[in-house]
């Protein structure tokens, strides 16, 4: 929105514009009092100049002089990262990039507002989903980037961490969210004797690495074996954890 005023009411008013730095002129129908709004701009609309002729009684024509119209551009937001899918421990760092200039950025992750005010994310196996930035750049003008999904890697790994552990300790197996099924966490101690039994539930709509939590502390010393077994197809995968 522009507002080019004027003065003397007396006189009779006809505002122009022109989109070609001022070789030709045109007059704006209905434009004939002492301001002119530009309500509405486009890209197209920046550089056009505005001059308002006056003239009262039998006098010559009056010619204003000339305002520019600036009209800035959204801002051209990307983001990217060197890699677009996770396995546990790993991590990747989403770069956002604006042309022009941000003076402020803004995040969400799958529609939802998170935390961070910068052009970077850092991402884990918990962080997987569709991120977005949205930019107000130098100029006041906003505009959101392009959605950047990450996802999980299928791997056949088994992963246990922390490990060595004093006690505590999760483990992630993939899940491809094409069933619901039940996997069962059974932990041996070095005597190969059953001491934990964990069951979890995953749906079509768990991650694809679900946090599965063992706390062994009190436990004694020692390497301990983990199984995680599907319960409907049998299939078992198996890994060692250090106590410590």
């Amino acid at each position: 929105h522009a507002a080019i005023p004027a003065t003397n009411a007396a006189a009779i008013y006809q505002w122009q514009q022109s989109s070609d730095g001022g070789v030709n002129w045109t007059s704006i129908s209905g434009a004939t009092g002492l301001t002119l709004n530009v309500s509405t701009t486009s890209a197209a609309m920046n550089g056009t100049r505005y001059r308002l002729l006056a003239q009262s009684g039998g006098c010559a024509v009056a010619v204003s002089n000339t305002s520019v119209l600036t009209v800035n551009p959204l801002p051209t937001v990307t983001l990217s990262a060197a890699a677009t899918s996770l396995i546990p421990g790993r991590t990747v760092t989403i770069n956002g990039t604006s042309s022009p200039a941000a003076a402020a950025w803004s995040w969400s992750l799958n529609g939802a507002s998170i935390a961070g005010a910068t052009a970077t994310q850092l991402v884990n196996i918990d962080g997987l989903g569709n991120y977005q930035a949205t930019v107000r750049d130098v100029n006041g003008c906003v505009n959101r980037s392009n959605v950047l999904a990450i996802t999980g890697e299928a791997s056949d790994k088994l992963f246990i961490y922390p490990n060595p552990t004093a006690g505590a300790f999760q483990v992630r197996y993939y899940h491809a969210g094409d069933a619901n099924e039940k996997r069962i966490i059974s932990v041996y101690n070095p005597l190969g004797q059953l001491v934990a039994v964990k069951t979890f539930d995953l749906t079509y709509s768990t991650a694809p690495y679900l946090r599965m939590d063992v706390d062994m502390s009190g436990a004694a010393r020692g390497t301990y074996v983990v199984k995680v077994a599907h319960e409907y197809s049998g299939k078992i995968v198996s890994g060692l954890v250090l106590v410590q």
